[in-house]
This record gives C-alpha cells, sequence and structure tokens, in this order.
C-alpha cells in the first residue's frame, strides 16, 4: 500500500550525509511519494533541484512566517519564477507564528497575504503553518481563493472552522503519537476525504522514535495513529486503485455484547466513510472496493449486506464486493487502516 509524506524538509543539512538512503528506506516502508518543502527562496531552489525529474518527489516554494522580514517585490518576483517549474506543486511554507515571533507580526501578514493571493493567481495549492496566531490566521483564511493544506495541524477551533468553511485539508505529523498531545478540535471532526499525513521530518519524529531525527519512512507511524484515533468503526484507505475498508466491532469482554453502537449503525458510519473516499477520488468509476467486516454473529452479515448493496446503488464502482470475518465471543480485534485488508 502507497503512503504519502505531504510534509518532508528534505532539503535540510540534517539529510545530507545520507539522502538516498532516506528514500530507499521510505520506498521500502511504503511511501510512494514525499513532497519536498520550501521554506526561504533558497530552500526551495534546493527543493526543486531535488525534485526536478526525480519520481516520487515533488516541490513547494514559499517563505515561512520566520522568515517574513525578508519578503520584498524581488521576493515575489523569485517566488513566482520557482512556482513556473513543473515539480514544484504548491506556494508554502507559509503562514503565521506568533509562538516565536521571530518576523513581525505585519510582515508575516504581509508576506502571507501575498502568497495567498501568488496561490490563487497561479492556481496552486497553499501549504500553511500556523501558531499560536488563530485569529488572525481564521480572518486570512476567510478570503482565500486557493486550495489550503492546514500543515502539521494543531490549532483551535477558530481556524478549524476557517478550513472547514473553504474546504482546506488538515495535515496531521508525529505529534499527534506524542502521549502529552491535546487538541480541542478531535482528529475524527475532520473530514476523511481532506486527511492527510506528514512528518515534518527531520523535525516532531513521532512515537516510537521520538528523540531521533525523523524521516520519511516515519510517516507510517502517523497514519497508523491517525487511523487509530479515528475510531474503531470505519476506517477507509486508497491504495494501487483499490479502496481497501474495514470495520470493527468491539465486544465487553463480561457480555459479550458489542460496544457502542448496533451493526446496522456501524455500517452507515463505515459505508458514510468509504463515500467520502470515493468523492476524493473523483468517482473513479475503475475502481477496486473490498471491504471486510468483522463479527461475532455471522448472522448479521445479511442485513449489512443489504446496507452495503443500497448504498452502492447510486455510487457503485466497478467492482464493489464485502466479506465477513467470524470472532470468536468474547474477541475484540484490533484493525491497522492501512493495513491491506480483503
Amino acid at each position: 500500500m502507497a503512503l504519502v509524506d505531504a510534509h518532508c524538509h528534505l532539503g535540510d543539512g540534517a539529510f545530507d550525509a545520507d539522502r538516498e538512503a532516506v528514500l530507499a528506506r521510505a520506498r521500502a516502508a511504503g511511501v510512494s511519494h514525499v513532497v519536498v518543502i520550501g521554506t526561504t527562496l533558497e530552500d526551495s531552489e534546493r527543493a526543486a533541484a531535488l525534485a526536478q525529474g526525480r519520481p516520487g518527489l515533488s516541490a513547494t516554494a514559499g517563505v515561512h512566517p520566520h522568515e517574513a522580514r525578508t519578503w520584498s517585490e524581488d521576493s515575489a518576483a523569485r517566488l513566482r519564477a520557482l512556482l513556473a517549474r513543473p515539480e514544484v506543486v504548491a506556494v508554502g511554507e507559509t503562514g503565521l507564528d506568533y509562538h516565536y515571533d521571530h518576523s513581525p507580526r505585519a510582515a508575516q501578514r504581509r508576506a502571507f497575504e501575498s502568497q495567498l493571493a501568488l496561490a490563487a493567481e497561479l492556481g496552486k495549492p497553499v501549504v500553511v503553518h500556523a501558531r499560536d496566531a488563530d485569529d488572525d490566521l481564521a480572518a486570512l483564511l476567510g478570503g482565500v481563493r486557493a486550495t489550503v493544506v492546514l500543515h502539521s495541524f494543531s490549532a483551535g477551533p477558530k481556524v478549524f472552522a476557517a478550513g472547514m468553511a473553504i474546504g482546506a485539508y488538515f495535515s496531521f505529523s508525529g505529534m499527534i503519537t506524542f502521549r502529552n498531545w491535546t487538541s480541542s478540535v478531535r482528529l475524527s471532526d475532520c473530514p476523511a476525504d481532506r486527511l492527510l499525513v506528514e512528518t515534518d521530518a527531520p523535525y516532531l519524529a513521532p512515537v516510537p522514535h521520538r528523540g531521533r531525527r525523523n524521516e520519511p519512512a516515519f510517516v507510517r507511524e502517523v497514519a497508523l495513529a491517525l487511523a487509530r484515533a479515528l475510531g474503531p468503526y470505519s476506517q477507509a484507505v486508497i491504495a494501487d486503485g483499490t479502496i481497501y475498508t474495514a470495520a470493527q466491532i468491539a465486544l465487553d469482554p463480561k457480555t459479550n455484547e458489542m460496544v457502542g453502537r448496533t451493526t446496522a449503525e456501524q455500517t452507515e458510519r463505515v459505508l458514510k466513510n468509504l463515500a467520502a473516499v470515493l468523492r476524493a477520488a473523483g468517482s473513479n468509476l475503475g475502481l477496486v472496493v473490498k471491504t471486510t467486516v468483522y463479527l461475532v454473529d455471522m448472522a448479521d452479515f445479511p442485513a449489512m449486506n443489504e446496507v452495503y448493496a443500497r448504498h452502492f446503488g447510486a455510487h457503485k464502482p466497478a467492482r464493489a464486493t464485502i466479506q465477513a470475518v467470524a470472532l470468536p465471543k468474547g474477541a475484540r480485534v484490533e484493525i491497522d487502516a492501512i493495513a491491506r485488508v480483503g
């Protein structure tokens, strides 16, 4: 199954000694694509050079809020030239950071607004950094005409609501694996078709690699943590043109009764998320969809199969199948959403 690291500082000096080995480990871990992030004009040029003519790599170009004090008309012109290169697929990393305030806030807002406008003009997505600047960031997002990726998302309800209003993508990093990670926005609040995973390497290495240099191969740990946080009731993943879905039924070990939801309710949620993933895939009628459900009472399967068929009546891909796996009474199965099932 293929994974994408949506945000990696692969041009960072931390990778100079073993960059090719890092990419080889990423491929071995199932990471098919890495987005190489630019944070200054010089860094963006390095990112573009790394991605040029290289399958599995693409680049972004932008000026980070830490560097916003350097923004000028010349910066805008150089950035525009970088964004004309085919390997440069997005603007950024840009945004607002009022935590460190390495650049004056007015300069941050000016550089951010200019890059948002450039993204809209060129039809490129924009990768947004947000830290301790929720009010201003939410206000600026309100007028955005470009596709927004909220990188390493950890902002509060205002930014989440602004992102939802404009159809932004929410990208999560290794922070969600940290024991002390908290957020006022639940991961499950984000639409299934607007979730991304990233490493932000070489920073923010996920558990169990915390304390080490991060690298793209570790995005698998982020994907697993995200899948678990979304809850046991529904998952859907696109891989190699096939959508694999899984439903977990959790049982109370004392009563052998299902916890939280009935089979019908659970099935409805599985298929609702699956439909969202199908929409994200552009309603590709060539997709293969395989769903596995885990049941203690196999007598529930005909009813679940009927619900499945009904859902696909209006949105049926070329091949859609559902199968059931029997569990012993008292069992509790944990399913990694990024595992191939079906």
